[in-house]
């Protein structure tokens, strides 16, 4: 994993300010193909941008990636994957998926996408593919990724120093209460227009 991140610390840094556009551009494409390593490209961000600004533009592209995944699913996939799902039964999971999706509150869906081991990739086709208000999964795309890439950025990228650290432990405690605070007041704002 540590020469993944130098080469591609080394490619963004060959680039110059372009570079930056690129190491956006990479965590957008994550969230398209989860397959690659967003971690490598958050600890890019903040070797290259620092800490501050990498957090805040790791953070920007995971959630624009995620809204393009949202939107690609719901007006490009939507009507297709359930006349499909119609003609083949045995896929009803994902009709639960969409189902449940539609029920869960915005606190509980900006803890699902604040935890860092919860596949992204799997929440936003299936939040595009439900019924959920936008906003909803708006307000939770930007709770949710801000706590996730927190998580990544100030306990991430050391893991094992993490359980001999009790700093680091009241960190990641205080992201999740955080998330789901700040979700909770959000549920109360936008309950009247979601």
């Amino acid at each position: 994993m540590e020469v993944i991140i130098n080469d591609i610390i080394n490619f963004i840094y060959s680039l110059g300010l372009i570079g930056g556009i690129v190491s956006v551009l990479l965590i957008i494409v994550e969230a398209i193909f989860p397959v690659l390593p967003l971690i490598a490209f958050v600890i890019v961000n903040i070797t290259i941008f620092g800490t501050l600004l990498g957090f805040i533009l790791s953070s920007v592209a995971t959630i624009l990636g995620g809204i393009f995944v949202f939107m690609l699913s719901r007006k490009v996939f939507k009507e297709k994957v359930f006349l499909y799902l119609d003609k083949h039964p045995k896929y009803k999971i994902v009709k639960s998926l969409s189902k449940g999706l539609n029920k869960i509150s915005l606190s509980g869906l900006s803890l699902i996408i604040a935890c860092p081991f919860t596949p992204s990739f799997v929440i936003n086709i299936g939040s595009g593919l439900s019924n959920m208000n936008f906003k909803k999964y708006l307000a939770s795309m930007i709770i949710g990724k801000f706590c996730m890439i927190y998580f990544i950025v100030f306990v991430g990228t050391n893991v094992k120093d993490v359980f001999h650290d009790p700093i680091a432990i009241v960190k990641i405690i205080v992201a999740f209460i955080g998330a789901y605070v700040l979700s909770l007041i959000a549920n109360k704002i936008t309950k009247k227009y979601i």
